[in-house]
């Protein structure tokens, strides 16, 4: 029988209710663990770093929906298409600005 070398787990309705509030028990019960913990969620970069912290985990994990992995406290890794994201950002920046001069 294959061991259990790591669990991925998600925040968002596994770790947390619908309000984000953390389970106490669930965070008490993956830190008796024997295996690390790595979380994966859609949740940014800076919320899913604060819940390791909360956990005690090392600051492995995947977030943003699979756009940035976090390798260690110090080391990231950005896998989304930054370029499509700018264009992305600035369409919408665009949009809001002529919504508001519109009102």
């Amino acid at each position: 029988m294959a061991m259990i070398r790591a669990l991925a787990v998600d925040i968002d309705g596994t770790l947390s209710d619908q309000n984000r509030v953390l389970c106490p028990a669930a965070l008490q019960a993956l830190r008796r663990l024997l295996v690390p913990v790595v979380l994966c969620t859609g949740n940014t970069h800076c919320f899913t770093r604060t819940v390791c912290v909360l956990l005690g985990t090392p600051r492995i994990f995947i977030a943003e929906n699979g756009g940035v992995l976090s390798h260690s406290e110090d080391e990231m890794e950005i896998l989304a298409d930054l370029k499509i994201i700018s264009k992305t950002s600035e369409s919408i920046r665009a949009r809001a600005c002529a919504e508001l001069r519109s009102a």
